[in-house]
């Protein structure tokens, strides 16, 4: 897994590389978390290189995203294909964090 944080002309931008499971969930959480911290704009997740996820890394992103949630901002999973894509539909907690799949304009 390679995490890569970047500011773009203000809002900072998250994209997740290979597969985020239960041997790298807790270091993906804490860069992200880590990176959000001065951070008062949308999160855009980048998942276009992820290659695997499974539902503790799922919910390492929820938790990610609950300080944005509770200040009303905005944070989706962008560029998703394939199993990635199906991982963020069959979750549970879905409902709170938009997905945005590949080929998907804003």
């Amino acid at each position: 897994m390679r995490i890569h944080v970047e500011l773009h002309d203000g809002p900072l931008a998250v994209a997740a590389e290979g597969r985020i499971d239960g041997t790298n969930t807790m270091e993906f959480q804490s860069t992200g978390q880590d990176a959000l911290e001065d951070n008062k704009g949308p999160l855009p997740i980048d998942c276009e290189t992820l290659t695997y996820i499974n539902r503790a890394a799922l919910r390492a992103l929820l938790s990610i995203a609950k300080p944005i949630q509770r200040r009303e901002g905005q944070y989706a999973a962008c560029a998703q294909s394939g199993m990635i894509s199906q991982m963020f539909r069959s979750a549970d907690s879905i409902g709170s964090f938009r997905y945005m799949p590949r080929g998907t304009k804003r």
